[in-house]
């Protein structure tokens, strides 16, 4: 099984303490439970068996899980969550294009893009250009991914999962977060 993070750590006044925001909501945690989750706050994490500090963590929504452990498990974790722009850094590590491509569309789209949507998008050779970019082109944008056969809840993410652009798309995703230009909520 595979895990990653969500949520925010802010700074605390205890060496030992961890706090997680996570869309509004502060959570303070244990040692075993900070300990996971900062493992798994830049990257997914592999393990045997789910410890209980991981289902603690689950039941708060400050993880997602997946059952499969290879590149479909990653896309299967990032299903589970919204990708918002980090704070600007002064330094930073230079993208490559692909990650420059999601990069721009998370920043610029009008709207929090999904995993799925990132990767139809793709499949659709479909690039972050002005006139799909802002709220004045949202529904251009959205108009875009979404056709009367994937509207319905869940049918997107389950045609994008088989789509051969998933992979770039989730490394691109897994990319920006290991250079910590995102944040997972």
């Amino acid at each position: 099984m595979m895990y990653i993070s969500k949520g925010n750590a802010m700074p605390t006044s205890g060496d030992n303490e961890l706090t997680v925001n996570l869309r509004g909501r502060e959570h303070s945690l244990s040692e075993g439970e900070a300990t996971l989750w900062l493992s798994g706050q830049h990257t997914p994490k592999t393990l045997s068996f789910m410890p209980h500090s991981l289902q603690n963590l689950l039941e708060l929504g400050l993880v997602e899980t997946s059952e499969e452990s290879d590149a479909l498990g990653h896309y299967r974790l990032l299903t589970g969550c919204v990708m918002v722009p980090a704070k600007p850094k002064l330094l930073r590590k230079p993208l490559s294009p692909e990650e420059r491509t999601v990069w721009k569309w998370l920043g610029k789209a009008g709207l929090r893009l999904t995993i799925a949507e990132l990767v139809c998008l793709a499949k659709n050779g479909i690039v972050p250009v002005p006139e799909y970019l802002g709220e004045s082109n949202l529904q251009k944008l959205v108009e875009a991914i979404y056709t009367t056969q994937t509207i319905f809840d869940g049918i997107l993410e389950n045609l994008m999962e088989q789509s051969t652009h998933r992979d770039g798309i989730v490394d691109a995703v897994l990319g920006l977060l290991r250079k910590r230009r995102i944040i997972l909520i």
